[in-house]
């Protein structure tokens, strides 16, 4: 059985960006973590290169392909056997036992917020951390790019506004009547 006779999931569209956004996130971690030297024989290493080789199986062409040159560059300790041994594992598995939601996938490769903030992986989901924490972390983020934005426009922030407000002179309070007073007479 080859991998291109699995069926491919409803809306491939959709599915085929998920599928290559999340790959190039998982890659881009494995690269963080582990260097050009890929990934370690260990229990550290190995469900990370599993995750990106699932990620790879899903490929609507040439999966197959991807699969081994994934081992090739990330895994060269790897046996032949085991190399067709996995290989044969994908081609058999349907595709929505590999695809993973963002915060099992996150959970799978044991990602960190403070990693997840550092490589900027929003895709994924860490698994140190509530969606409580996450949306207001997503909401303070937010608010500092707005802020940014503003000063890049000129608009001055409300407490230098208000320093310069507190610093003019205002002679209706030694002349003791209310400002609305002063500005009548």
């Amino acid at each position: 059985i080859s991998m291109s006779e699995v069926a491919k999931p409803a809306q491939t569209g959709k599915w085929e960006t998920i599928r290559r956004l999340r790959y190039g996130d998982v890659l881009k971690l494995i690269r963080h973590r582990y260097g050009a030297n890929g990934v370690p024989d260990d229990d550290a290493g190995r469900p990370d290169l599993m995750e990106l080789l699932f990620l790879a199986s899903m490929a609507p062409t040439g999966a197959e392909k991807k699969v081994r040159n994934n081992i090739e560059l990330y895994a060269p300790w790897m046996q032949a056997d085991e190399v067709e041994a996995l290989i044969q594992h994908f081609a058999v598995t349907p595709h929505y036992e590999k695809l993973r939601t963002a915060e099992a996938l996150g959970s799978a490769v044991l990602l960190k917020n403070v990693e997840r903030e550092r490589l900027k992986r929003w895709r994924l989901k860490p698994y140190d951390i509530s969606n409580a924490d996450l949306e207001a972390q997503a909401k303070d983020r937010e608010r500092n790019r707005r802020a940014s934005q503003r000063r890049k426009q000129g608009v001055r922030p409300k407490a230098e506004y208000l320093a310069e407000l507190a610093s003019r002179p205002k002679p209706w309070i030694d002349a003791r009547v209310s400002q609305r007073t002063w500005q009548r007479r």
